[in-house]
C-alpha cells in the first residue's frame, strides 16, 4: 500500500462517514475523482479509475458545483482527463 498525499489536503472538501469505531474524515466524490484522475497509475491503469468512477457515480452523484470549486486545486489536465472521462 502507497499513501499519496496532496499539497492541498487542508483545502479539499471532506465528508464524516460513520464507522464501526466511530467517525472518519474522507474526500468528498469530487475530490476523489479528481484524486483518481490525476494519478492514474497510482490507481490502477485508466481503464480501473473508470471503472471506479462508474461506481462512485452510482452511490453518490458528482455534484457540478462541488467540482468546480475542487478543481482549483488541481492541474487543469486533470480537470481536462476528468472531463474527457465523464463526458464518455
Amino acid at each position: 500500500m502507497q499513501f499519496v498525499v496532496n499539497q492541498h489536503v487542508r483545502s479539499l472538501a471532506t465528508t464524516s462517514v460513520n464507522t464501526p469505531t466511530g467517525t472518519m474524515r474522507v474526500s468528498t466524490p469530487e475530490v476523489t475523482a479528481l484524486d483518481l484522475v490525476s494519478r492514474p497509475l497510482d490507481s490502477g491503469g485508466l481503464d480501473n479509475v473508470v471503472t471506479v468512477l462508474i461506481e462512485l457515480h452510482e452511490e453518490h452523484p458528482l455534484a457540478e458545483s462541488e467540482l468546480l470549486v475542487a478543481v482549483a486545486f488541481y492541474p487543469s489536465a486533470s480537470a481536462r482527463r476528468l472531463g474527457y472521462v465523464l463526458e464518455r
